[in-house]
C-alpha cells in the first residue's frame, strides 16, 4: 500500500490482492475526485442547492443561482446581534459545511427595570441593548433592598437576562 498527493487528491496504489474488485473501485473512487473524466476513479463532484436559511441571519455575500463544489456564502446578522461560528458555509460534495448561528441581543427598558426597583449601575439611560454574553450590572433604587438569588451582575444569553429584584421592605 502506497500513497501520495497530488495537488488535493490523494492517489492510493493497492496490490490487487488486498482488495476484491468491486471493493477497490469504490475505495479510489471516494479518495480521487480530481481524476480526469474519463478515468474509472473519476467521481463527479455534487452541486450545492441554495444554501440554508439561519434563524435571524441574512446572506450578505456569494448569492448565485448555482453552486459547484467549494462555492462559499458569507453570512451576516442583524446590528446588535453577534455571529457565532462562521460567517462561511461552504459547499462540499452537495452539502453545505460550516456552523453559524445569530444571537439575539438583549433589550432592557426603564418599565421592566421600573417593576424590579432596580436601575442601572454604571448608567441612566431608559433603555440598553447589550449584545450576547455581555454583562451588566445593577444597583436596587435609593430606599430599596436586595431581594431574591439572582445576582446583581447578570449576562445576556442569546436575548435572555434574568433581572434581580429589590423590594423596600
Amino acid at each position: 500500500l502506497d500513497d501520495f498527493f497530488i495537488g488535493q487528491t490523494m492517489v492510493v496504489f493497492y496490490s490487487v490482492n488486498m482488495l476484491k474488485p468491486h471493493d477497490s473501485c469504490e475505495f479510489l473512487q471516494r479518495y480521487s475526485p480530481a481524476a480526469p473524466p474519463s478515468s474509472p476513479l473519476h467521481i463527479s463532484l455534487v452541486p450545492c442547492g441554495k444554501p440554508p436559511l439561519i434563524a435571524d441571519g441574512v446572506i450578505v455575500a456569494g448569492i448565485k443561482e448555482q453552486y459547484k463544489e467549494n462555492d462559499q456564502v458569507t453570512y451576516g446578522c442583524p446590528i446588535y446581534y453577534t455571529i457565532e461560528g462562521g460567517p462561511y458555509k461552504t459547499c462540499i460534495n452537495g452539502e453545505w459545511i460550516g456552523e453559524i448561528r445569530c444571537n439575539k441581543p438583549c433589550t432592557l427598558d426603564h418599565d421592566a427595570m421600573n417593576r424590579q426597583n432596580i436601575e442601572f449601575k454604571y448608567s441612566r439611560q431608559d433603555r440598553i441593548y447589550s449584545e450576547h454574553n455581555d454583562e451588566i450590572e445593577f444597583r436596587c433604587k435609593r430606599g430599596m433592598t436586595k431581594f431574591g438569588p439572582v445576582s446583581m451582575r447578570q449576562r445576556c444569553v442569546d436575548g435572555v437576562i434574568d433581572l434581580p429584584t429589590c423590594s423596600g421592605r
